[in-house]
Order: C-alpha cells, then sequence, then structure tokens
C-alpha cells in the first residue's frame, strides 16, 4: 500500500511489489496474480483481523453501543495501518496532507480498488463474501447482546448488522482526506440512532 500511495496503482509494478516486500516476483505472482488481487488480500486481512478482535472483547460488562463502536474504530485503525502505519486512526487524514498529488494517488487506490472488485465474477464473488464475514461479525455482537439481555429479542440482527457496516463505511468515506475526523464520536451517535428503543441498560463490573 505504501508504494501504490507513493508512485500510484497503474504505476507501481508487481515486481517491485516484490522487491519491497523481499520476496521473489515468482512468489508473489503465485499468490497474487494481479494488482488487484494484492488489494482485495489487504481488504481480506482487515476483516481476518476484525473476527480476532471481537473474540477477545468482554462479553460481561460493556455494553452493545460500545463494543460496536469499539469494532468500528479497531476497523478504522486496521485501515490506517494497511494504508502507512498510522498508528491512531483518526490520523487517516494524513493521507491527504501531501497536497493534491497525495490525495489523487490515495484516490487512484481507492479506484483501484472499486475495479478490481468487478474485475471478474471472482473478484467480485470474494468481495461479496468479505462484505458478509464483516456483516457476520457485527451481527454476531449483536446476538450475544441479545443472549446477555442487553438488546431486545425482536431485533432483526441481520438487518441492523448491515445498516452498521453501511454506516462504517460513508462515514469512512466522508473522513479519510479531513483532519482530525470524528469517526468515534460520528460511529456513537450512529449506533444511538440505530438502537434507539431497543437496548437494555448493562451493569459495569466493580
Amino acid at each position: 500500500m505504501q508504494l501504490f500511495l507513493k508512485q500510484g496503482f497503474h504505476d507501481t509494478t508487481l515486481a517491485e511489489i516484490a522487491e519491497f516486500a523481499d520476496v521473489s516476483t515468482g512468489t508473489l505472482y503465485r499468490y497474487f496474480p494481479s494488482k488487484g488481487d494484492f488489494l482485495l488480500e489487504v481488504v481480506s486481512d482487515s476483516v481476518e483481523q476484525l473476527s480476532v478482535f471481537i473474540e477477545d472483547l468482554p462479553r460481561d460488562g460493556v455494553g452493545v453501543e460500545e463494543a460496536l463502536v469499539a469494532t468500528m474504530m479497531k476497523d478504522i485503525q486496521n485501515t490506517a495501518e494497511q494504508f502507512e502505519k498510522i498508528e491512531h486512526p483518526h490520523q487517516l487524514a494524513k493521507l491527504g496532507e501531501g497536497g493534491e498529488k497525495s490525495r489523487c494517488l490515495s484516490s487512484s487506490v481507492a479506484l483501484a480498488y472499486s475495479r478490481a472488485m468487478y474485475a471478474s465474477p471472482a473478484s467480485f464473488e470474494r468481495e461479496k463474501e468479505m462484505r458478509a464475514k464483516a456483516t457476520g461479525i457485527y451481527r454476531e455482537i449483536l446476538d450475544r447482546a441479545k443472549e446477555a439481555g442487553q438488546l431486545e429479542e425482536g431485533v432483526d440482527s441481520s438487518l441492523l448488522a448491515n445498516l452498521i457496516v453501511a454506516l462504517y463505511l460513508s462515514e469512512f468515506d466522508n473522513g479519510i482526506f479531513q483532519s482530525n475526523y470524528p469517526y468515534e464520536a460520528k460511529f456513537k451517535a450512529g449506533i444511538s440512532f440505530l438502537l434507539e428503543g431497543r437496548t437494555r441498560a448493562v451493569e459495569k463490573e466493580e
């Protein structure tokens, strides 16, 4: 990702990526036949990290809203780290601080990812699988909340999880080039709206 942001997606070759990663070109081609496959793998890795993250989330004493926002913020942080090893999620704006050229290079990566999704039926199916896995992560949090009595039983976890993913993607796009974009506050407001009247109080452990 660092090479794509520095040189542009189209001007970066797989040979350069292999050299940067200190692997042979043949090895890279075996796993990533195209640069688009490389981008899909980056997103897939972020989703896998989210799966690990929610397994470590405390199941007691943590409200459903808190758990959802923490997961969304972890997703933002994963993305920041994939781009430029940025340590704090609010520093995603740094991707645009290099001026117009930097913003164009970053935008070219985002556009390349969109094209990679539709490059072939297999790529599109993979994107759908990753989106479904991300949705499943949020659905699991919601289902846990139901089991713990934090969330009303009648809530449609699948529908709500899809809305949460849509909220995440919308705010990600809104804030990626803005300095100190309030991701956490935006996520909290959105989750609070989606869960309004559907939650029950959770007791904090002493």
